[in-house]
């Protein structure tokens, strides 16, 4: 969220939300919040400081795009999606968890325990959530999911952590991943 701007003459000045002040603005390293649980990084994030109450505020290009992004990036996961990674790609979906639990074919109690870690996730029903999240992309037109990317579904195996994964926003307008 960007702070809200005052005009001042021909300029704006970005003003802090909690006192009034003048924001001071920098780019920096960011840990992007996905769930409560699992973080990223953006490595080039907009953050507007208070120099007066320390007020931070963090502005996000295209936010859906870094989703998208993210999403790609679980989707080739090779290994098992994590509790927060199969939370995150339900949201993508726009889905309840009852209705994605229909949609597999199984209770939503047990899509509950593999979104709580409580099981370990199944291999089946990790490919069906990535190629759902794909065909539900691909459908929409998104440019970050090709028929390519639908087709390189892995299948995962090992053990299922989060992804850690530092990206970027491009001087092209685009949502990249870091080299590790």
């Amino acid at each position: 969220m960007k702070p809200r701007s005052k005009k001042s003459g021909a300029r704006e000045t970005d003003l802090c939300l909690e006192c009034g002040s003048p924001m001071r603005e920098s780019t920096e390293a960011h840990k992007y919040t996905v769930t409560r649980k699992w973080a990223i990084t953006i490595a080039d994030a907009k953050v507007y400081s208070c120099p007066k109450c320390g007020e931070r505020e963090v502005s996000i290009h295209k936010p859906e795009a870094l989703e998208r992004t993210i999403a790609t990036e679980l989707i080739q996961k090779p290994a098992l999606l994590s509790g927060d990674e199969v939370t995150f790609l339900r949201n993508c979906l726009a889905m309840k968890g009852r209705q994605l639990a229909k949609e597999l074919g199984i209770q939503h109690e047990t899509l509950s325990r593999y979104e709580t870690g409580f099981y370990k996730m199944n291999p089946t029903v990790d490919r069906l959530i990535r190629a759902m999240v794909a065909l539900w992309y691909l459908d929409r037109g998104s440019e970050t999911f090709t028929a390519e990317t639908a087709a390189n579904i892995v299948t995962p195996d090992g053990e299922a952590k989060p992804l850690k994964m530092t990206v970027y926003f491009d001087p092209q307008g685009v949502w990249r991943r870091a080299a590790a």
